[in-house]
């Protein structure tokens, strides 16, 4: 991302705190000093919102310019007010910097105004609290000119003086003056995760580390009997197909509880308990017939046929069961943008 787009955000991913000296807060509507202060409270935004760049666009004249400070070593750019707004729209949302709160208070502004033309100069403080850093002082340049009784803002510059910030990078600042320094995030004061201090000065967020589940199932489900065989005294195996199981069911209810921690951002490691209480109904129904033929084709072929030749035989069978379950198990989880990995491994 190139150094306007960051010296452009500088300005912008903020939240303002206008509760300053009665000389800003009590500006005249019609004046410079009020549309600078309105200029920082439009472009603030609470921690997940947006800018109101319509509300900016409105302080701002149609041929306005935002200078892009830089360093000694790099050029002095000029953008239009629209340009800006588009790459402060787009930087916002490629930094993620609206997940840490920061707040622009305007210490001071000093205006030299004629009938039609304004120059300020204005005192800002910089304050993270989403980050272990101290509030920055910078020094914003405006010019304003009178159209029709109302001020507009034409030219802006924001001359910075800030470190390296991680995280996130709010794309690099220029450092106008001073060493750059390594910031981190807030302190994590929990054992675990192992390593999770480093996890969260890079910009990630993590779930707590301990947690408990219970976890209740209720299942019934129809299911089908086909292509069973029997064996009877070592006999050769036969096939049952005269046997109609009509609709089974299976009734199944458990009840797990799980505990997991987290030992690793990317490692969690659970173990459960359980119960299982379950029950089936299988209906039979046989043809005698069918029966003895499978036995001895020649029972039903004479003239003296026994009942068994012409009764149906008819029976449910209904298993009912109970258990108990101990299972260890870990999850290996990562996330990439709007994608995420999650790979269970349980031994039950």
């Amino acid at each position: 991302m190139n150094l306007r787009l960051a010296v452009i955000l500088a300005v912008c991913v903020s939240v303002s705190q206008l509760a300053n000296a009665a000389s800003i807060t009590e500006a005249d509507s019609n004046s410079p000093k009020y549309v600078i202060v309105e200029f920082y409270r439009l472009m603030s935004f609470e921690t997940g919102a947006r800018p109101d760049y319509d509300g900016i666009r409105k302080l701002l004249a149609d041929d306005a310019v935002i200078l892009a400070g830089a360093t000694a070593e790099e050029d002095e750019d000029l953008l239009s007010a629209d340009e800006s707004l588009q790459l402060v729209q787009q930087g916002i949302e490629e930094a993620g910097f609206e997940d840490y709160g920061v707040q622009f208070t305007v210490k001071d502004i000093n205006c030299r105004t004629t009938d039609v033309t304004a120059s300020c100069v204005t005192s800002v403080e910089t304050a993270y609290p989403g980050l272990a850093i101290a509030p920055i002082m910078s020094t914003d340049m405006t010019t304003l000119k009178k159209e029709q009784d109302r001020w507009l803002a034409t030219a802006s510059a924001l001359f910075v003086k800030v470190p390296e910030i991680k995280p996130p990078s709010i794309l690099s600042y220029p450092v106008v003056s001073g060493d750059p320094s390594p910031v981190v995030g807030p302190k994590y004061e929990r054992a675990l995760p192992f390593l999770a201090q480093k996890v969260i000065d890079l910009g990630y967020e993590l779930p707590k580390p301990y947690g408990i589940a219970v976890i209740p199932t209720w299942i019934r489900q129809d299911f089908i009997l086909e292509n069973l065989a029997i064996s009877v005294n070592n006999n050769p195996v036969k096939e049952i197909d005269f046997i109609d199981y009509g609709t089974p069911w299976v009734d199944n209810k458990t009840l797990q509880i799980k505990f997991d921690a987290w030992i690793l951002p990317f490692l969690n490691a659970y173990a459960t308990v359980g119960w299982l209480d379950g029950n089936a109904s299988i209906p039979l129904t046989i043809q005698g017939k069918d029966l003895a033929d499978s036995i001895d084709p020649t029972i039903c072929s004479g003239l003296r046929q026994p009942d068994l030749c012409v009764r149906t035989l008819s029976s449910e069978a209904k298993p009912v069961y109970y258990g108990e379950n101990i299972s260890l198990g870990i999850n290996l989880a990562t996330g990439w943008k709007n994608m995420f990995v999650a790979i269970p491994i349980t031994y039950a």
